[in-house]
């Protein structure tokens, strides 16, 4: 389970802390008309959009203009993260107290809240639903696809740890 949980971390910091979630199909136009259709983005992530090889951040005052959706998958991305690094050290630590066993309701939380971080991962295509995405057409860019796999990831660590636990009983 700490190899699942280390590479679904990994999965979801490259999926949700950088500028590659997703991108506009080809030919999508600016929402917000001709003139910055010469700055159409090249990719958008949860805090920050890539314009022609730079990195612009859309935090803070920049991003007063995004709607619910795209604040609710920036939501779920970062508590993905933080449940994510949690459940990591006390992987860790479960390794490292292989001479002590965890109790089987721990193990059971732990797989539990790796289910739950599944489901959080997955909430972070809301941005699918956002203003921003209905107006550039997006699809999925390398971000996005680690997304997926990040999800895989956490809902397999958190049924094997539940599978183990079971059988330890």
């Amino acid at each position: 389970a700490v190899g699942l949980t280390t590479v679904a971390l990994v999965l979801s910091l490259f999926a949700n802390a950088r500028c590659n979630l997703v991108k506009p199909e080809e030919g999508a136009s600016s929402v917000l008309g001709f003139l910055l259709d010469l700055f159409l983005p090249e990719s958008l992530g949860l805090w920050c959009v890539t314009y022609l090889g730079e990195s612009v951040d859309i935090s803070g005052d920049a991003g007063d203009n995004l709607n619910d959706f795209f604040l609710a998958a920036r939501a779920m991305g970062t508590l993905t993260l933080c449940l994510g690094a949690i459940l990591w050290i006390a992987t860790l630590l479960s390794v490292a107290t292989n001479n002590r066993r965890l109790p089987v309701w721990l193990v059971i939380v732990i797989g539990g809240l790796d289910l739950l971080n599944s489901f959080f991962q997955g909430l972070v295509f809301l941005l699918f639903q956002s203003d921003v995405c209905k107006g550039l057409s997006c699809k999925l860019d390398t971000g996005g696809i680690c997304a997926i796999f990040a999800v895989l990831c956490w809902l397999v660590s958190g049924i094997v740890c539940i599978l183990w636990a079971q059988r330890a009983k």
